[in-house]
């Protein structure tokens, strides 16, 4: 939670550059600061807030916190998730 809270704050810091500014700047985890531009754009474009929810608690396996977040991304039509609509995760 505290990666994604830094990253949302970055993702403010840099709402205005572009992604050719974002690249030379950040070597490392560039597409991360632009997805978390894009997510900063999108939530001042529809004049929004950003909420993160806890959709589950006490969950050690790492597949099924993986599941459960899925459905709950899929059942409130999350815009911002990963995988992103359309893309695949394989869970063993």
């Amino acid at each position: 939670m505290k990666a994604g809270v830094s990253l949302i704050l970055a993702g403010y810091e840099n709402i205005d550059k572009t992604d050719e500014e974002i690249e030379k700047e950040y070597c490392n985890a560039v597409s991360k600061r632009k997805k978390y531009r894009d997510i900063c754009k999108y939530a001042s474009d529809k004049d929004s807030s950003i909420v993160f929810k806890l959709v589950s608690a006490g969950v050690e396996d790492r597949n099924d916190r993986l599941v459960i977040e899925a459905q709950y991304a899929h059942d409130k039509k999350a815009v911002f998730w990963s995988p992103a609509p359309g893309q695949v995760v394989n869970h063993i």
